[in-house]
């Protein structure tokens, strides 16, 4: 955990605890270490209700974990209709929307998961044969920022021998997930087969090119911070001329993480189609009886306007998935929190857009950002409140300011921050161990 240092005086942590060997060495190691602080540690286990056994397998977890002194939180996904493909990779998303809004609830800085070093190396070797880039065979960072909590993973360095010799040694058992050797699952058949590459050079190469991400990071960062200009209302501009004079290797850098945000994506689009992206908008040259042709990429339009690339979300990607109610707060296109009462009963429509209360353009907007900049097509894919006519919105946050000119209708209120769960620079990619004389060795 020393990596992961400073943390509070009394540091609660939370747990993703699934019942396997993994978690639930994780879970006794993590509270030797937060009782040792005066602190304590929380298990979150998420049942996924997937398979027959997975209430029983749940339950047996709660129970143990509670035998151990250990406060559990059960919670449920259920969701409205059962995948029939990508399985893993939608319940693994569930699973972490569901931890991570538990954190924030809780106020829990640090979310723990139990990946291991075989883990990582079985991550880099399905990158190879992915024909990954760079940044994708340094495998998993040891800490991801969130904007509810940081992720830690502080079992990267350790093999998953030496954590079931772990709970050998207490005489505790675990309970094996059968999807873990699931031959219709890549890293399942992998278990399988054994690693198309060696165990020790796997972890030597992405420890390699963790230490490479770790400085692209913030290089690329700095870069940003010269060329590229955010908006509360969830969009980016690029400067042209700063953003063209880049490295290709960082302009593609910042073109895919102002993407990603924009769409409210937890991963950038696909390298092939960012570097295509990329070579034709570096070849612009500012003609004025000839604006460039803009272009779609990763659910987001990528336009022309004064002199630079406004990334806004496409409105033909954001799903309709019917109305939420105004009631409480909720979570939209993966981008905006809206929190809302309404006396009416009316619900938020993702079909319709954002207007002011007299169906202009607010002047503070305008003067927040100049108009050249496309406003437009930046309220086109913004939501709205629904009925028999746009309803007025009493402000739109950007942080703790609220642009003025916006006045409340006095039946409703309507408050939407742009929150993405990829921030635009996020924190640099964290290793937190490194391969020194035929051993994993912390950092």
């Amino acid at each position: 955990m020393r990596p992961f240092a400073p943390f509070e005086a009394r540091p609660t942590l939370g747990l993703a605890v699934s019942g396997g060997r993994d978690s639930r060495a994780l879970a006794l190691l993590a509270r030797h270490w937060a009782v040792r602080r005066r602190g304590r540690a929380i298990a979150l286990v998420v049942d996924h209700g997937l398979r027959d056994e997975s209430a029983a397998e749940t339950e047996q977890t709660r129970a143990w974990l509670t035998a151990h002194g250990i406060e559990t939180h059960v919670l449920p996904w259920r969701p409205v209709m059962r995948p029939r493909s990508g399985v893993q990779a939608l319940a693994r998303a569930a699973r972490y929307r569901l931890l991570l809004a538990w954190c924030r609830r809780n106020g829990v800085l640090h979310l723990l998961t139990a990946h291991q070093a075989d883990d990582q190396a079985e991550t880099y070797a399905l990158r190879v044969t992915r024909d990954s880039g760079p940044a994708g065979l340094a495998a998993m960072s040891a800490l991801v920022e969130f904007p509810e909590a940081r992720l830690l993973r502080p079992l990267l360095p350790v093999s998953r021998a030496r954590l079931t010799a772990t709970l050998e040694a207490r005489g505790e058992d675990w309970i094996d997930d059968p999807s873990n050797i699931d031959p219709r699952f890549a890293r399942a058949r992998m278990r399988r087969d054994g690693l198309p590459v060696r165990f020790e050079p796997a972890i030597r190469q992405a420890s390699s090119f963790a230490m490479r991400r770790a400085a692209d990071d913030i290089e690329t960062a700095m870069a940003m911070a010269r060329c590229t200009m955010p908006h509360p209302l969830g969009a980016v501009l690029i400067d042209h001329a700063e953003w063209r004079d880049l490295p290709a290797a960082q302009a593609l850098a910042v073109l895919a993480a102002a993407i990603a945000t924009v769409a409210g994506a937890d991963y950038p689009p696909r390298r092939e189609r960012t570097v295509r992206a990329v070579r034709q908008m570096r070849a612009v040259r500012r003609r004025p009886d000839q604006p460039p042709v803009g272009m779609t990429l990763g659910g987001c339009r990528i336009l022309w306007r004064g002199g630079g690339w406004l990334v806004v979300r496409e409105p033909a990607s954001v799903p309709i998935d019917g109305s939420k109610a105004l009631a409480g707060c909720a979570r939209w296109d993966g981008r905006f929190d809206i929190c809302g009462q309404d006396r009416e009963g009316t619900e938020l429509s993702a079909g319709l857009r954002l207007v002011s209360p007299t169906g202009r353009v607010p002047g503070a907007w305008q003067q927040a950002w100049s108009a050249t900049a496309g406003l437009p097509a930046l309220l086109a894919a913004l939501p709205a409140v629904a009925g028999q006519r746009p309803l007025s919105v009493t402000a739109v946050e950007g942080g703790r300011n609220v642009p003025p000119g916006i006045q409340k209708s006095g039946r409703h209120a309507v408050w939407i921050c742009f929150r993405p769960g990829r921030p635009l620079a996020p924190g640099p990619f964290f290793p937190c161990f490194t391969f020194a004389k035929g051993q994993i060795v912390n950092r």
